[in-house]
């Protein structure tokens, strides 16, 4: 695999997860630092990316032993603080309260008949070109009758009958 350790480690509390991507040996040096493993770090054998991958569950061990003993809170300033790629894991409302995720307007609040709707924006930020979605979810249904009539060429008697017959329900 391209990078190790990588992956989903559970911190301390209940259900508390972290996603980690040492994306390079220098993000591995400054991993072992952060976790305070200067024996990982000083090991010949980990200080490559193919020797990390032939000893993925001995690494992926050792850094769960410290991602258990920190909060998600902790773990995730201490590893971002050392420029290691990592987020806690979070719930839809963890996502929706994220202030990264708000500033990035990851999610937009669209009109729906029946309630409100929250949707995922577009990931792509382009300078000219505005990649925002605009219309709600359809309901179930709901353009079963021009599909019928514009893409699949049926006409309005073949559409009545199937209607007449329920199949359409």
């Amino acid at each position: 695999d391209a990078m190790v350790p990588h992956g989903g480690f559970q911190c301390a509390g209940d259900d508390n997860w972290i996603a980690i991507a040492v994306v390079d040996d220098a993000a591995w040096r400054e991993l072992c630092r952060v976790i305070k493993r200067p024996d990982l770090e000083a090991m010949e054998e980990l200080k490559l990316l193919g020797g990390r991958n032939a000893a993925r569950t001995f690494v992926e061990g050792e850094l769960t032993k410290w991602t258990q003993s920190q909060s998600v809170d902790d773990a995730e300033s201490k590893l971002i603080a050392a420029g290691i790629a990592a987020h806690r894991v979070q719930s839809s409302d963890g996502c929706l309260a994220d202030p990264q995720l708000a500033h990035r307007d990851a999610f937009l609040w669209v009109d729906h008949p029946n309630r409100r709707s929250i949707i995922e924006n577009s990931r792509f930020k382009m300078s000219r070109s505005e990649c925002t979605p605009t219309n709600r979810a359809p309901f179930v249904g709901e353009h079963t009758f021009d599909i019928l009539a514009d893409i699949v060429n049926y006409d309005g008697d073949r559409i009545a009958d199937l209607a007449a017959a329920e199949v359409l329900e």
